[in-house]
């Protein structure tokens, strides 16, 4: 079962907190904490990198794309999206990925099925790791 946490982001002082740290009073409401007050709350996926770094919605991630087992590839960047039922990294919802008995994302194989005269095309993601996130580096998806 996947463990629920969250960071928090600020829009007003430019700050990412981790859970513990959140800084608020018990009675404020929730629409007060994260529309008046700026925070944006970023929630666990459940998986972490290859170095053991918890992966957040909001995260970047970076990967090692290749073709049907062959060994050049390229780099592939994306934002780690969260929405109604989970959670998607490179595209791809987070079911669709391998993981260790630790929860690292081990690597992601897919195949897109071709159709007609045209044959099935499998491709794999690699080396998966946060690198950022879109609030304090927006400019790694450059």
């Amino acid at each position: 079962m996947r463990e629920i946490k969250f960071k928090y982001w600020n829009n007003v002082s430019k700050i990412m907190v981790n859970e513990p740290e959140m800084p608020y009073k018990k009675d404020w409401t929730i629409t007060q904490l994260f529309s008046e007050r700026g925070w944006v709350w970023l929630q666990f996926t459940g998986l972490q990198d290859k170095n053991g770094v918890d992966i957040y919605e909001g995260d970047i991630v970076k990967g090692f794309k290749r073709e049907q087992q062959k060994t050049d590839g390229y780099e592939i960047k994306e934002r780690v999206y969260g929405g109604i039922g989970g959670f998607t990294l490179f595209s791809h919802s987070i079911q669709d990925f391998n993981y260790d008995d630790k929860n690292k994302a081990k690597w992601l194989k897919w195949r897109d099925c071709g159709h007609l005269n045209i044959p099935d095309y499998y491709y794999e993601i690699i080396d998966i790791e946060v690198i950022g996130n879109i609030y304090e580096s927006p400019e790694l998806l450059k």
